[in-house]
């Protein structure tokens, strides 16, 4: 009884800010609605306090003349509740998504009569707010110095772009770079590469793709290179930190080469190797490794790479490309090896 008393005390205090007596707020409560005070009763029984709690602040905004003697009835059912009730209905404004369950509790107004109170039905509890949808498109800007050796040493900036487009189960990605080198004999010259990418999401660890890459290297010994392929992919890893992704299929390439005025055709296949290692919250480690196999050519490709984030949407990027085909055109050697250091715009 004492903690009760102490309970009403301290809730006139919260509520009005001075020292009053808890006489007129006592006389109030005998007044207050009795739908009201039958849905708070009901509210009391229960296991947890969320359902009172809220059935509490539902009742002061739909009633706030009664404010005190809700408050009170309350305190008086529930002791031992009396402070986070108060903290509850002094401070918190309504919560969306834990309102009362939609079956009534046993004691609850069901239907309001001539001249009761009934809970406003603005203050039924409206579905929590949809997550809004992530936005299908990012992509990333990169800029920075390209240091070539093999068919030619040399020097240049480094451009490319990366576009992705993802709507499941369709995940669709462009891709270029282009490199603007000069050799120690101040011959300049350019290296295009563009690739088209498209998976389609079987299973949450397999996929189908489909892609075409286009490569337009002077120093390659070939005029222009179109690859295309299709297969099955599949993530051997899916973690936060880690990924594995290994694809392979069937590949077409088209090619010209430059002591030749036409293209020629060759059918093969292709297998890629993809790792991906967050080792922290700024680094990420890579290794991606692809396998081309035709019956003119074998061409095998690596990049490692280390990326760095700045802030937000920079980071900073170092990777070592290793390039070996066999065979090649005359006076054309086998290994390239490409070194970059850039940065990189995320969007």
């Amino acid at each position: 009884m004492l903690r009760s008393l102490q309970s009403q005390t301290i809730a006139l205090l919260l509520l009005t800010g001075l020292s009053v007596s808890a006489m007129p707020a006592k006389a109030s409560q005998a007044n207050m609605p009795e739908d009201l005070r039958r849905a708070i009763a009901a509210a009391a029984t229960a296991a947890e306090i969320d359902h009172f709690r809220q059935t509490l602040r539902n009742a002061i905004a739909t009633a706030p003349q009664h404010k005190l003697p809700i408050l009170l009835h309350a305190i008086e059912l529930r002791p031992d509740w009396a402070a986070e009730l108060l903290l509850a209905a002094l401070f918190d404004p309504p919560l969306r998504g834990q309102g009362p369950p939609e079956t009534p509790l046993e004691g609850a107004p069901r239907a309001p009569q001539r001249g009761q109170h009934a809970l406003s039905p603005a203050l039924v509890e409206a579905p929590p707010d949809e997550a809004p949808d992530p936005v299908p498109w990012y992509g990333s800007l990169e800029l920075g110095g390209v240091a070539r050796s093999g068919n030619t040493e040399n020097l240049g900036i480094s451009a490319g772009a990366e576009l992705t487009y993802e709507e499941a189960p369709w995940t669709h990605k462009a891709s270029a770079a282009l490199d603007y080198l000069r050799t120690r004999s101040d011959t300049e010259a350019q290296s295009l590469e563009a690739e088209y990418e498209i998976n389609y999401e079987l299973t949450e660890r397999s996929f189908l793709f489909g892609l075409t890459h286009f490569q337009n290297d002077r120093f390659s010994g070939f005029d222009y290179e179109i690859t295309s392929s299709a297969g099955l992919g599949v993530k051997l890893i899916a973690g936060v930190s880690m990924t594995w992704t290994l694809a392979a299929g069937p590949s077409l390439r088209v090619f010209r080469r430059e002591d030749k005025d036409r293209s020629e055709t060759t059918p093969g296949a292709r297998v890629n190797n993809d790792v991906a290692w967050q080792v922290s919250d700024t680094a990420t480690l890579a290794n991606e490794t692809e396998i081309r196999l035709d019956s003119e050519r074998s061409e095998v490709e690596n990049e490692a790479s280390l990326t760095l984030k700045i802030i937000e949407s920079l980071a900073g990027k170092f990777s070592f490309t290793a390039n070996y085909r066999s065979p090649v055109p005359a006076d054309t050697e086998k290994l390239d090896t490409t070194t970059r250091a850039s940065l990189i715009y995320d969007f």
